[in-house]
Formats: C-alpha cells, structure tokens, sequence
C-alpha cells in the first residue's frame, strides 16, 4: 500500500522550507516514516512520498511544523502553530480462498474462482477489490494444476 500524503497550502511557499524536519508522518508507535517529499509550486502542493508502503489497517500522524523553524511562505511567515492529524490506512481484504476447480484438479476448464472477505474502512465502508487471472489453455494439466494450487494456511 503506497501511499503519497500531500499537503496542498493557500498561497505558494518556501520550497526549501519543506523539508523531512517540517513534513514529518510518523506511526501510532511514534516512529518516523521515511520518504522523499517534493513541492509544486503550480499547485502550492507538499508530497510526501514513503519509502516503502504504509502498513495496513495503521494509524499514521502527519504534522507540518510551525513556528520559528517551521514552514514558510515566500514572504517567509511561518505557521504560527504546528498542524497535525491522524489518518488510517485501509485494511486489507482476506486471503482469496479457491472455490472451484478443486484443488489439484485436472482435466477441467481454465476458468478459476476466487472468493474473499472484502475489507472495510474505519468507519465500516466495504472497500472493492477486482481481479482477474487467465490462464491459457495451452499449458499441460500438470502445469495447470502446479499453478493453482492453494497454499496452505
């Protein structure tokens, strides 16, 4: 799950000013989240960009700093306070179960059936999920059937 969190101000800043000291996403365990940010200055938009993707079902705190060292406009004002919030990332649907075919069938058609329990927001939105797989008809019935093995719980 990669997640850009992007801060869009009403006037056009300080690019250098944005920096990982003033644009900082930490975890609900307080530690810090690494990534690049960026700054446009078309859109007056600060992008932060992780690293690596956020974990599931988390919360993560964003806090644009304030103040003396905190970020500036071009006039060079500076937010008078810290601005901070929390947000949550999305959980993740659950593993897809194989409905049909049965599980080292061969022989059979190359349709396959997925099932799964959708997943759902923090205020209990279902969250949609699409997928498709094919699988030529062309390979041998043991390839096939090597390819659509379950895997164990």
């Amino acid at each position: 799950m990669m997640n850009d969190v992007k801060v869009t101000f009403n006037e056009q800043m300080n690019a250098a000013s944005i920096n990982a000291t003033t644009f900082t996403v930490s975890s609900a365990v307080g530690s810090g989240v690494t990534g690049t940010i960026t700054y446009d200055a078309t859109t007056n938009t600060a992008t932060f960009t992780p690293s690596a993707p956020l974990a599931p079902g988390t919360p993560y705190t964003v806090i644009i700093k304030g103040g003396q060292a905190g970020v500036g406009d071009l006039a060079q004002n500076t937010l008078v306070n810290d601005f901070q919030w929390t947000f949550f990332t999305n959980r993740p649907p659950s593993a897809p179960g194989l409905v049909s075919p049965a599980d080292a069938a061969t022989g059979l058609p190359t349709m396959v059936a997925l099932t799964w329990t959708k997943a759902t927001d923090d205020d209990g939105d279902a969250l949609s999920y699409q997928s498709s797989c094919a699988i030529t008809s062309l390979l041998s019935d043991a390839l096939r059937s090597s390819l659509l093995r379950r895997v164990p719980d």
